[in-house]
């Protein structure tokens, strides 16, 4: 038998972690903890936590929902939301825990990962939905591999090659947990939900086709909603409109045709922007800064 437990209270004493007090000025925007025998009760914390069950099992509460999980199990917490632990056979956790600067600052290599905007961005908004996967289960080879890259970070150290080499291992081990993602097949009778299938058919469509002229209603008719529909729930789910996150992702796009020195009116062209002059709007809004400044920075 396989009880499902109480509801888990609240974390006696501190249930609340800043990134401030998180983070020490100066350091890398990563770090990892290990926690052997772990149970917590629920809490929450200002920066995003990559969890990867490496000994044991128990169960994982998130908000109202609670899910079995053991060895080689990884998910993601965003920041904000509700959750603890409780062991069944002594659980040991490991924690990669990300400052969402450190996202930020690196969205565009990270977006282009298979496997990083449904691991990162969607599944856990949809993970307490009927038949969908909850979790990324690592077999032993990958679970190995992403243990043996977070085990080379130094952790809070303020010298420039420590934080390098830190957040270097943080990138490596993100872009394995996502490629696990994509090439994981679910087992027989594990789907997506309809709701998470319309968000996934609008990320594929404008991955795909961001170069073309796209309309909203290109996008609603690709995850068969109407446009009302498609703005609300791919808005719920990312924090973005579909006409938004196709804005992103040219600009993201964008961005690397500038670093390959091609001139604004070709960029344009190959990323879906009217000219040079609606590229240099759309990727300041974005970006914060014009594309020539964008592009001196990343030649210094």
């Amino acid at each position: 038998m396989d009880p499902r437990p109480r509801p888990l209270p609240t974390q006696g004493g501190k249930h609340h972690w800043s990134n401030d007090e998180s983070f020490a000025p100066g350091t890398a925007a990563v770090q990892v903890i290990h926690h052997l025998a772990y149970a917590i009760g629920m809490h929450t914390h200002d920066f995003i936590e990559i969890n990867i069950v490496t000994v044991g099992s128990g169960w994982h509460h998130l908000e109202d929902h609670v899910f079995t999980v053991g060895r080689g199990d990884a998910f993601i917490i965003p920041e904000g939301v509700r959750h603890g632990y409780e062991q069944r056979v002594r659980l040991d956790v490991e924690h990669l825990i990300v400052h969402p600067r450190f996202i930020r600052e690196h969205l565009p290599r990270l977006q282009a990962v298979p496997g990083f905007v449904p691991l990162f961005t969607i599944e856990p908004y949809f993970r307490a939905e009927e038949g969908v996967r909850h979790r990324l289960r690592l077999p032993k080879a990958g679970l190995a591999v992403v243990i043996n890259l977070l085990s080379g970070m130094v952790g809070t150290n303020d010298h420039a090659p420590a934080i390098l080499a830190d957040e270097s291992l943080a990138l490596a081990a993100i872009a394995q947990l996502c490629r696990a993602w994509s090439s994981d097949n679910p087992g027989p009778g594990v789907v997506a939900s309809p709701r998470m299938g319309a968000v996934l058919a609008v990320v594929d469509t404008v991955e795909q086709r961001y170069a073309e002229s796209l309309s909203l209603g290109d996008l609603a008719s690709a995850a068969d909603l109407t446009p009302s529909a498609c703005c609300r729930l791919f808005r719920s789910v990312t924090g973005a409109s579909p006409m938004e996150y196709l804005r992103q992702v040219r600009v993201r796009h964008a961005g690397l045709h500038l670093r390959s020195g091609l001139d604004l009116a070709d960029v344009a062209a190959r990323t879906g922007f009217y000219d040079a002059a609606h590229l240099t709007r759309v990727f300041r809004q974005i970006s914060g800064d014009t594309p020539w400044a964008w592009r001196s920075c990343r030649r210094a």
